[in-house]
């Protein structure tokens, strides 16, 4: 299936319709994907969510870290394998009230996983870089929104063949804030490395992560911004991810 936008979408979710009537009902599909563009992981989540699939299990598998002497800056180190089963028939209707606080507690409970697992292998240099864990944000919450039937009514053909401009004109959606949502978690685990040896000359002992989550969503954006140019990152297309991730759209 080659294109993108709306056509894209509609043919795969055609795909993955067809793989879910063929399969038994015990039956599993393993999916493996990889992208920088943390928008392709709302349409993802909307393809298998239209297709009766559901993400029942995420794992981040870091498969990049031999080329971090040859690539520099804030590139993708990370494989996100995703396990796809039918969504059962009595699976419940949600409202965005209460599946927000559930992506919020699963999201916590991956990122943290991974950045313990990080600081395990000795290298924080050498691992997930902050792309990696927004992408582990969006890959957690399609986990999560694919356990519903439906989420505040959401008509899922009709947001498969909206076209992206007419999205953007037509402003948030339902699942657009809970893949969102998922990101504004994530960011809070997104300290600057050089931050935690500063504040441990703060005469009141305060730690990283909790200067870091007393700051505006502004202040965060431009030192991580300041990071990303200081790692070497040039595209415009990093910055406008982060930028999402703080929910800053005309920074």
């Amino acid at each position: 299936v080659k294109g993108d936008d709306a056509p894209f979408r509609v043919a795969m979710a055609e795909c993955y319709s067809r793989l879910a009537a063929q399969m038994p009902d015990d039956g599993l599909q393993v999916l493996m994907f990889t992208h920088k563009d943390t928008d392709v992981w709302e349409d993802l989540a909307l393809i298998m969510w239209a297709a009766g699939l559901q993400v029942k299990q995420v794992w981040s598998i870091a498969t990049e870290t031999g080329a971090g002497a040859i690539k520099k800056g804030n590139y993708v180190q990370a494989t996100y394998n995703m396990v796809l089963r039918k969504r059962p028939k009595t699976a419940p209707m949600g409202f965005a009230e209460m599946v927000i606080p559930q992506i919020i507690s699963r999201v916590k409970e991956v990122i943290t996983h991974m950045r313990e697992s990080q600081v395990q292998a000795g290298n924080l240099s050498c691992g997930y870089t902050d792309t990696d864990y927004l992408l582990a944000a969006q890959a957690v919450a399609a986990e999560v929104v694919t356990g519903f039937s439906s989420i505040d009514g959401i008509d899922l053909d009709e947001e498969l063949r909206t076209l992206n401009k007419e999205r953007r004109q037509r402003g948030a959606s339902v699942l657009r804030d809970m893949m969102n949502q998922a990101k504004r978690t994530a960011v809070d685990f997104l300290v600057p490395l050089g931050l935690e040896e500063h504040l441990k000359r703060s005469p009141d002992g305060t730690s990283a992560y909790q200067f870091w989550r007393t700051l505006a969503p502004e202040e965060k954006f431009l030192l991580k911004a300041l990071e990303l140019e200081a790692g070497g990152v040039e595209k415009i297309g990093a910055f406008q991810n982060l930028g999402r991730a703080y929910g800053i759209a005309d920074y």
